[in-house]
């Protein structure tokens, strides 16, 4: 496997960003990840090795005004990160020039990769989103997590930002009958409920795939590697 920094442009600036390259036997499909909120590109680093060397070609990317990211910049509203992975996978359909694109991301990664499918998307991987993703947060552990990352995200407060995903959920479009779409939901997740997945998923779409996984919410994109390899693996990806 090889590691390649890279720039992606977008409408106010650059992400930064890493590629994954296999150096075995390069699959059809190239494989876009986008990170939850407060965290960045180093939370999907074990997901983007494991399909690396399965012959994933992987971008693992900083969404903007991510602090533990370096593309810097603010995020004042959520359809930034909508963009963010937008050009994300335009950069990945122009620099490799594969023949399929899989979008997968944790929490609200996995929320914005939805919002993106329909156009750039021949498969779609949501890792531990649900619907009303500001309810996990009305608990003591949610709370206190808005208190203790407050300030990790420059630009709008985190409160504000969970607001407007709960608005751009309930406003997601149904994915299109033929797209695959894998949900992933966490056993042991306080913050977004297996319940609230799998009404995302039967909301979204009737043919998607579900698996309840035995992980955290945070834990989830490492823990459930494997699986999500073999889920493209076994679909022919």
């Amino acid at each position: 496997m090889k590691l390649q920094r890279v720039e992606i442009a977008w409408q106010e600036g650059f992400l930064n960003g890493l590629l994954y390259l296999p150096d075995c036997e390069v699959r059809a499909s190239a494989v876009v990840l986008t990170h939850g909120l407060t965290a960045g590109k180093y939370g999907m680093d074990a997901l983007a090795s494991a399909l690396a060397l399965k012959g994933y070609p992987a971008l693992a990317y900083d969404l903007a005004g991510h602090k533990l990211g370096a593309t810097g910049g603010e995020m004042h509203y959520i359809r930034q990160a909508v963009e963010n992975v937008e050009a994300a996978a335009q950069y990945m359909k122009e620099t490799l020039q594969m023949q399929k694109l899989v979008l997968a991301g944790h929490s609200l990664g996995g929320l914005c990769s939805l919002a993106a499918a329909a156009r750039y998307a021949d498969a779609v991987v949501c890792i531990t989103a649900g619907t009303e993703p500001l309810r996990g947060f009305s608990g003591a552990v949610g709370k206190a997590m808005l208190q203790q990352r407050g300030d990790y995200v420059a630009g709008a407060n985190l409160y504000a930002l969970l607001e407007q995903l709960n608005a751009m959920v309930e406003h997601l479009p149904p994915l299109p009958p033929q797209l695959p779409a894998l949900f992933i939901a966490g056993r042991h997740d306080v913050l977004v409920t297996p319940q609230q997945v799998e009404d995302l998923r039967r909301r979204l779409t009737a043919k998607a795939d579900f698996l309840l996984a035995d992980t955290t919410h945070m834990e989830a994109p490492a823990k459930c590697r494997s699986s999500i390899v073999g889920w493209l693996i076994e679909n022919r990806f």
